[in-house]
């Protein structure tokens, strides 16, 4: 069973950097797109507009949608039938995150940076998934393409999404928290063979879902 859902992960741990490097061949150039409205997601979160908040959960349901379809269903399920399994969370988040975008300005969570602990916090998990993240893989001898990339790969994704779910100044549903702490911990194995910027994701994504019921519990008072 392990063997199946998993295919050679284990017996050939390269395999998956390599898998890395004809996924990123294959959907160039919507690594530079993600990285696009990675910056615009940003921006909202300083500069606000009109439409700031519905904005910011288009984007992240836009990469989690894209991590639920394109990256595990298409491209590694076949090889990996584990993310059979994963695919469906990530499609179920970025619905999430869909219908979330579209209730009344009232009800929406307003994601703004502020100089406080969130408001820092929220831009070093950003950092993190845009610029620390891929470093690692470089530094550990994994370089693009043969390492996850933000905005069409999960694990960045997910850190992201933690630092602007960290930025809302609103009370957030602990549904839209769930699945991105489920996806964290799936870092796991691969930070185990060798990727090990997934550390930053399984440590991030834990302290990230405290944190943020931490503060939902400060907005309710």
């Amino acid at each position: 069973m392990i063997e199946y859902l998993f295919g050679d992960l284990f017996t050939n741990p390269g395999g998956i950097f390599t898998a890395f490097g004809r996924y990123h061949e294959a959907v160039w150039p919507m690594q530079i797109i993600g990285y696009g409205l990675g910056i615009i997601a940003i921006f909202l979160g300083f500069k606000r507009i009109k439409y700031s908040d519905t904005v910011i959960l288009l984007i992240l349901s836009f990469f989690w949608l894209w991590a639920g379809i394109v990256f595990n269903l298409v491209f590694f399920a076949p090889d990996y039938p584990v993310f059979y399994g994963l695919g469906p969370l990530a499609i179920a988040q970025g619905v999430l995150f869909l219908i979330l975008g579209f209730r009344t300005d009232k009800l929406l969570p307003a994601f703004t940076f502020k100089a406080d602990k969130y408001g820092v916090l929220g831009a070093v998990y950003i950092l993190f998934a845009l610029v620390i993240y891929p470093l690692i893989g470089y530094l550990t001898g994994h370089p693009y393409p043969n390492h996850p990339v933000f905005g069409v790969a999960p694990c960045p994704v997910c850190i992201f999404t933690f630092g602007i779910l960290i930025w809302a100044r609103k009370r957030l549903p602990v549904s839209v928290l769930v699945i991105p702490l489920i996806e964290s911990f799936t870092g796991i194995i691969p930070s185990v063979l060798g990727l090990y910027a997934d550390i930053g994701m399984v440590l991030g994504g834990i302290y990230g879902f405290f944190l943020i019921l931490q503060k939902n519990k400060k907005l309710q008072e």
